[in-house]
């Protein structure tokens, strides 16, 4: 079956630098941004097969011979709408660009080359915190470090690991520090390799925007109006982060869920969608390849 989905349009977490420009508006409806992370899931299909996804952004069709819409989306599939996703992840994934796996290859390096091995250590457990960016997934005070560093010992214990590698997936300081300070001082901590990078760009935003106290000068007026972030835009600041490394952390966050998908375990919260898609990859990727071995612990809702 030829029915695929295209995106089509700018995409702000594009690496212009090895992917070139994002597509001009003028080219809408003749490239992709997602082409140069997943060739092989962008076919070309004529204009006339595209059909818009109800409620949806404008910068995706659903590509090449469906049935034009006219029930919810999900429910002409006959399936729920996480099903439909993580089944559009995992077909997303299953053929990634060299451009992402080099990437997550030079991560991997950096962050385990002093243990004279090509892989991640076999007792890596991935810690996924998302705090204080983006209000609209969740908050700290929703899930505080403490819950974070009672499951990774979950994980520990059950499994009977010994060496004890966690790897910190997080964009923010505040939470890698408290996990740091916070965690069992055996346990060997890691930052993502693109943590430093991205903090850099950050601090040099927020540095920029003159940020005292988590507000700015700059309260209310739109980028477009100023060269100071109103406080809206830094609430999202990975937007900006984006905006200022030309789309080049969108590469690293890609190369960074490639290495976290070399680990057999995982300590998520899925409100967050980043969290949510680890999860599905883990479920429709990772699991039926290896016979059900990864293990993770949920703390938005039951362990699985």
């Amino acid at each position: 079956q030829q029915s695929r989905v295209k995106s089509v349009g700018t995409w702000r977490w594009t690496d212009t630098q090895n992917c070139g420009e994002a597509p001009s508006p003028t080219s809408f409806f003749n490239e992709s941004s997602l082409a140069c992370y997943f060739p092989s899931a962008e076919p070309s299909c004529p204009d006339q097969d595209r059909r818009p996804l109800p409620k949806w952004k404008e910068s995706i069709r659903l590509r090449c011979g469906l049935p034009h819409l006219n029930k919810p989306w999900a429910a002409q599939f006959e399936t729920s709408v996480p099903a439909f996703r993580a089944a559009s992840l995992e077909y997303l994934f299953s053929s990634v660009s060299p451009l992402i796996i080099n990437e997550a290859q030079r991560q991997l390096q950096l962050l385990f080359g002093h243990l004279r091995q090509n892989t991640a250590p076999a007792g890596m457990i991935v810690v996924h915190i998302r705090w204080g960016d983006k209000s609209t997934e969740l908050n700290y005070t929703d899930t505080p470090v403490a819950d974070y560093v009672d499951a990774v010992a979950k994980i520990v214990d059950q499994n009977n690991i010994g060496s004890v590698h966690v790897l910190l997936c997080t964009e923010d300081p505040v939470a890698f520090h408290a996990f740091k300070m916070a965690s069992n001082q055996q346990w060997s901590v890691y930052a993502e390799p693109s943590f430093r990078e991205y903090q850099n760009i950050r601090d040099s935003i927020l540095n920029n925007a003159n940020v005292t106290g988590g507000t700015t000068t700059n309260e209310t007026a739109p980028s477009s109006t100023s060269s100071i972030p109103s406080a809206s835009e830094l609430r999202n600041i990975a937007t900006l982060v984006s905006k200022k490394s030309k789309g080049r952390s969108g590469l690293w966050a890609l190369g960074s869920l490639l290495l976290a998908l070399e680990s057999n375990y995982f300590v998520l919260t899925t409100k967050s969608n980043w969290s949510r898609m680890i999860n599905e990859l883990r479920q429709n990727v990772i699991d039926p390849r290896c016979d059900g071995c990864t293990r993770m612990v949920d703390l938005d809702y039951d362990e699985c």
